[in-house]
């Protein structure tokens, strides 16, 4: 059977109710629900990269993280709505049900564990590295540097769906924005922890964004630079002091 004609058939077969026979077809109910979830899946799937391609032709690169994340307040308000709710309904059935009976004796237990309280600034932070306060991190490696942003960073950023990064060639000044980073939450602007002319960008991140979420110093950097100025390194932190400037944000 060509393939046209077997995705085809495999598609309509969802749609086929349920026999009286244990190990049959599953329901009108249940086809329904998976021809929705693969509709919505879809959608997704074209959303991501037609908002990408429109953003990118349509909105000023200066005002393209304000105008994203002004989009985005509908949705917050909608997760806070459904939040707020949630919470509502869980003292309701909080009150109404004693806490040993809603939950198991093991379950209770679990929830004692002191994972639960770990402080929420914990992040790796590794000594060999230069770190500028918006959390950039910079490693160098003679004239030459690697840039991303830090485990910090991408925790309160979250899952990153789309990375622009600049131009090779081009050189861009310490504090001044080289990057742009979008996550489910919010866009963010990245900055320059150091003067420098980009060498090299990391061209896995145009089809994986996320490897900055799994893998921020390695994997998932952002640009390779020349420094112009090495004696701007002197103006960033160390491991220890970034560590302590990240629990102060807390």
């Amino acid at each position: 059977m060509p393939e046209p004609q077997c995705f085809l058939a495999a598609s309509k077969s969802i749609l086929v109710p349920t026999s009286s026979v244990k190990g049959g077809s599953i329901s009108i109910g249940g086809s329904l629900q998976l021809l929705g979830f693969c509709t919505f899946e879809a959608c997704v799937g074209i959303f991501w990269p037609s908002i990408m391609k429109m953003r990118s032709q349509y909105i000023p690169e200066e005002a393209r993280s304000t105008i994203m994340n002004f989009f985005r307040i509908p949705l917050n308000l909608f997760v806070c709505v459904v939040l707020y709710i949630g919470a509502a309904t869980s003292q309701q059935m909080s009150m109404a049900i004693p806490l040993e009976q809603s939950i198991t004796p093991v379950l209770q237990d679990f929830m004692n564990l002191n994972i639960f309280y770990l402080p929420v600034y914990y992040c790796g932070v590794p000594k060999d590295l230069k770190y500028a306060d918006s959390h950039e991190w910079v490693k160098v490696e003679g004239d030459s540097a690697t840039v991303g942003i830090t485990d910090y960073a991408q925790r309160a950023l979250g899952e990153l769906v789309y990375v622009e990064l600049p131009e090779v060639g081009i050189s861009v000044s310490q504090g001044k924005t080289f990057a742009a980073l979008e996550s489910v939450k919010a866009a963010s602007d990245t900055y320059s922890p150091v003067s420098r002319e980009v060498v090299e960008v990391n061209e896995k991140l145009s089809d994986l964004p996320g490897l900055v979420n799994t893998s921020p110093y390695e994997k998932g950097w952002l640009i390779k630079v020349k420094l112009s100025n090495s004696g701007e390194l002197n103006s960033l932190m160390d491991d220890d002091k970034y560590s302590k400037f990240c629990e102060g944000n807390h």
